[in-house]
């Protein structure tokens, strides 16, 4: 463990000595996106007023992974297991994007683009390329901005898939009959 530890803080120091404006502001275009899942809620939204069909069902799943991922990855995971973040422990990463200063396992952002995207994408397949690319950029827009280690996003990813599925079996086993 301690080796892949030291190689992920060699990974962090590589990715806070690249010096790119355009990719800063971009990557931190794309994080605030992320940030309180606000565009998973602009979409929450936009399909509970605009699908009428499954709009309603779509919606109350969301606040249930909100939910989820609330007690999950901001109180039991971030606290139990407290990891400062890169930008906190190496002073040659220069935080330019959050204010976040809890810790940095695992990515919340990761868990809930992860999830959410699991979620939207069953209900809204034409909409899965996009939302790939979104989680991906999301991803690697946490370690360029050195907010997150590898394994904090690996595990964030890990902890979406499993968010994203138990909402769908949710929806499958119980809410069927109940969100029509």
């Amino acid at each position: 463990m301690e080796k892949i530890f030291i190689w992920e803080q060699n990974l962090a120091r590589i990715f806070g000595q690249i010096n790119s404006k355009i990719l800063d502001y971009f990557f931190i275009f794309i994080s605030y996106l992320g940030e309180l899942a606000f565009c998973w809620w602009v979409a929450a939204f936009l399909v509970l007023f605009l699908d009428k069909k499954q709009g309603k069902r779509v919606f109350v799943l969301f606040l249930i992974l909100v939910l989820i991922h609330l007690v999950v990855v901001d109180l039991i995971f971030r606290y139990t297991w407290y990891r400062p973040r890169p930008f906190v422990i190496f002073p040659e990463i220069e935080k330019i994007a959050s204010f976040w200063n809890n810790g940095s396992f695992p990515s919340g952002h990761v868990t809930m683009a992860v999830a959410a995207g699991i979620l939207f994408g069953k209900f809204y397949k034409k909409f899965i390329i996009p939302i790939i690319i979104f989680i991906i950029l999301t991803a690697f827009s946490r370690l360029w901005l050195g907010m997150h280690y590898l394994t904090d996003v690996l595990v964030g990813a890990g902890l979406g898939v499993i968010f994203g599925y138990f909402v769908l079996y949710l929806n499958k086993r119980w809410f069927k009959k109940v969100l029509k």
